[in-house]
């Protein structure tokens, strides 16, 4: 999943009700308990204004010790009835779970089931969307159980180490969808409530309890099977049918994919994907059944500049390891982010080669350093921060391939999964498994990655030297100069150098690096001019490095360094190069190019340059295959001078391009030259072609401009107040709230959708919300306006306590 787990690793409960609770102890690792629950069986309906789940579950377990009590997670619970053995069960019970009590000591090895129906009003876990009178827009319900959060629906064990079957049947409205795990195994009418339908869901194999998941509300479905015949099941919004292809572009063509990656099949009976609304992550990967947020779900032009492939490749990842395989233990987690990471790198490698390979390795480098400069924890801690565990995690399994081969990998991976089908795991099974499949002894390697933290920084110097025979070398000098601590030390790599020579041969060597200080040559026995020199070429290696070149020898990697990452490194290290040095070079590479960082960065460098050349290709690269590469020409070009008014209509002619972020863009220069040139008809083109972008950005960019006209005012605004209302997905109404702050609009109708978003369950809405909300609290019109809608208005007591204290400050 992603973004979720910062927080999730340093909350660790610790259940005391009794001896034989489930108890952590030791923050990171698994929790006790007592009985190996074998099965959940989860019957639910809903009072659905009201948020209510009115629930009965059945656990079927095995005693692990002999034991009198047991004790169960629930947040909030009413239990109306324990039943055990066909009699009630005493119990006693808190707000944080239930505690069973058997008349008869339970035996090791005794198997046994309890029953309890309960009625709970969720704060967490499940969320229903679009229900309170009046309130319009679509009707779901999801749950999001990823970490403990199921406990706040369901009576039950949610510890990682205990793998369970789970069925699940739902009573619900008969015009509704009702999406679970596993199995369909009927969907019938309810003959008690002909308007009602039964739904029936059971796994086949066992999976841990966080995964449990429904989806409710109304979809259409698209049925398509992989190569190897597994059957997958795509729901989407019947008002929405174009986003279908370019959302599920590779749906099954990513099943083909991890099959054949980790020789294993596809795990699981079926697999399905739904979007919900107000989703607060990106998506989940529950067991059989990805949800994702519905911003997600993009028609064409969208998908351009935010493509839903990458996340439908790290949740499908999860199928395999997370579902499939799963962590002990929350500190396992790298075992399931990182590779849910790696492998939508090596499909997206697939798809579009090897310089997005490249440019996404160094995204994660990025990611992965700039945490370190909070703290240097290693990946295997209970609290180690998201950026290790998905992108560091992700960089650590690319070294293993760069150290040990892709196929050998390959192999590892495939022992690894199958000695482990449908179990817990750590990392030292991973370890063994690559004892057992390859013979070595990855121990170096573990520790300074895995087991400890920080990451080296190296210090790279090169000249020609004259051997004692008269041979000539190329002699680096490798420096580690990060700093030596407990736990950050020295790291071991074997790394590849590479040197070039005018004469466009090169030689290559690989060296292992593991003292703070080494010296070693690469010979050239024909005295060849070194053109440039390449330290870890492809940059594989999460590091810091600073190569002492001249500017002659970057620029000379600029043209001719094979790996794009190296090209794009050798532009960056000459930002401060003289204009005059580079502008040649530069525009040559904007046509000899292919990939769109690396143009990117040279046409940054570029700006302000004012010479016809460099103009002539801002306008040439304005038409580029690239959306980036696009906005990066609108961005850059010169928008004075001679020039102005010619570039100004190229500009206004990029309002009609297939990107909406390529047209924001243009709409940002554009509003540089407002005093020579209106936008207003480009605008109102714009308001009736209906663009909108994720979160619908672009039509409220273009709302908010033309609501300067004072015309087109009343109608803007309206429009910007009615997409602040629930009817509307989260970053919709974020967008449009701070649209109208800065309009410093006043009305009631928008007062109220925002003091209702500033109540969500979903920070990404109630956090900018609040923001938005303390602008106008901040003046004495604007605190007068929205104190009398707060105290006009209907609020639960739960709102109250959120909005109370707005007014108190």
């Amino acid at each position: 999943m992603k973004n979720l787990l910062a927080l999730l690793l340093l909350s660790i409960s610790i259940f005391t009700a009794n001896a034989q609770s489930f108890i952590q102890t030791t923050i990171g690792e698994p929790y006790a308990h007592p009985v190996d629950i074998t099965r959940l069986k989860l019957e639910v309906s809903f009072q659905l204004a009201e948020g209510i789940v009115n629930g009965e579950v059945t656990h079927y377990f095995t005693a692990l010790q002999n034991t009198d009590t047991l004790f169960l997670n629930g947040i909030d619970m009413q239990y109306e009835k324990v039943m055990y053995h066909g009699k009630e069960l005493k119990y006693s019970a808190t707000s944080t779970g239930i505690t069973l009590r058997f008349p008869k000591t339970l035996k090791v090895g005794s198997k046994d089931s309890v029953y309890i129906q309960y009625q709970c009003t969720p704060r967490k876990g499940i969320y229903f969307i679009g229900w309170k009178p009046n309130q319009g827009g679509r009707k779901q319900i999801w749950t999001q159980g990823e970490g403990e959060d199921n406990r706040h629906w369901i009576p039950m064990y949610d510890g990682l180490n205990d793998k369970m079957i789970t069925e699940t049947i739902v009573h619900f409205p008969a015009a509704y969808e009702v999406l679970s795990n596993g199995t369909l195994i009927s969907s019938t009418k309810d003959k008690k409530n002909p308007a009602m339908k039964i739904w029936h869901y059971r796994m086949q194999h066992p999976h841990s309890t966080y995964l449990i998941m429904l989806g409710i509300g109304e979809y259409k479905i698209e049925h398509r099977v992989t190569k190897s015949g597994v059957p997958v099941n795509l729901y989407y919004y019947p008002d929405q049918a174009d986003r279908v292809g370019p959302t599920y572009k590779y749906a099954t063509e990513a099943i083909d994919f991890m099959e054949q990656q980790t020789g294993i099949r596809y795990p699981w009976e079926s697999y399905s994907q739904i979007p919900v609304q107000d989703f607060m992550y990106g998506a989940m990967e529950n067991t059989t059944a990805t949800i994702f947020g519905d911003f997600l779900q993009n028609d064409a032009r969208g998908a351009i500049d935010n493509t839903y492939i990458g996340v439908d490749a790290h949740e499908l990842t999860h199928q395999w390891f997370g579902d499939y395989v799963t962590g002990r233990s929350w500190k396992q987690i790298w075992l399931q982010e990182s590779y849910a990471t790696y492998y939508p790198k090596i499909f997206t490698r697939q798809l579009y080669g090897r310089d997005y390979y490249e440019w996404n390795r160094r995204n994660e480098h990025r990611a992965a350093l700039s945490l370190a400069e909070n703290n240097q924890l290693p990946i295997v801690h209970p609290g180690p921060g998201t950026a290790r565990i998905y992108q560091k995690g992700s960089a650590v399994i690319d070294m293993l391939n760069y150290v040990y081969g892709e196929e050998s990998w390959k192999r590892v991976i495939h022992y690894y999964l199958t000695h482990h089908p449908y179990s817990n795991v750590e990392t030292n099974d991973l370890y063994q498994a690559f004892q057992d499949t390859l013979g070595v002894v990855p121990d170096w390697f573990f520790n300074e990655w895995l087991y400890n933290g920080g990451e080296p920084k190296y210090e790279v110097s090169h000249k020609q030297m004259v051997q004692m025979d008269g041979h000539y070398t190329t002699q680096f000098t490798v420096e580690q100069k990060q700093e030596l601590k407990e736990g950050v030390g020295l790291f071991k790599m074997p790394i590849d150098v590479e040197v070039f020579y005018s004469d466009r041969s090169y030689d290559s060597v690989r060296v292992w690096v593991d003292e703070a200080r080494e010296v070693f040559d690469i010979p050239n026995p024909k005295n060849k001019q070194v053109s440039f020199i390449l330290f870890d070429p492809g940059s594989y290696i999460l590091k810091k490095v600073t190569v002492k070149n001249t500017d002659e020898q970057w620029l000379n990697q600029v043209m001719l360094s094979p790996h794009m990452i190296d090209r794009y490194d050798a532009v960056l290290a000459l930002r401060s190069a003289p204009l005059s040095f580079k502008r040649a070079t530069y525009l040559a590479q904007l046509k000899a190019e292919h990939f769109h960082a690396v143009k990117v960065e040279i046409m940054n460098q570029l700006k302000g340059d004012t010479s016809r050349t460099t103009n002539e290709a801002f306008a040439f690269y304005m038409h580029d295959q690239y959306s980036e590469v696009r906005q990066a020409a609108i961005r850059n070009i010169d928008l004075s001078g001679p020039s102005l008014m010619k570039n100004i209509d190229l500009i206004e002619s990029m309002c009609k391009d297939s990107s909406y972020v390529v047209i924001s863009v243009a709409l940002d220069r554009l509003q540089e030259v407002e005093n020579v040139h209106s936008t207003i008809k480009v605008l109102q083109e714009l308001r009736k072609e209906g663009v909108c972008g994720v979160g619908n950005s672009l039509r409220i960019k273009v709302l908010e401009r033309l609501a300067a006209n004072e015309k087109e005012f009343p109608a803007c605004r309206d429009t910007l107040i009615s997409l602040c209302s629930p009817a509307h997905e989260f970053q919709t109404r974020r967008n449009a709230a701070e649209a109208l702050k800065r309009l410093k609009v006043l009305d009631s109708d928008l007062f109220v959708y925002l003091l209702e978003a500033k109540c969500s369950f979903n920070t990404r809405l109630s956090g900018p919300i609040d923001n938005v909300l303390k602008y106008y609290l901040d003046s004495t019109e604007g605190r007068r306006y929205v104190e009398s809608v707060y105290r006009a208005s209907k609020w639960t007591e739960r709102e109250r306590a959120i909005l109370e204290p707005m007014f108190k400050r």
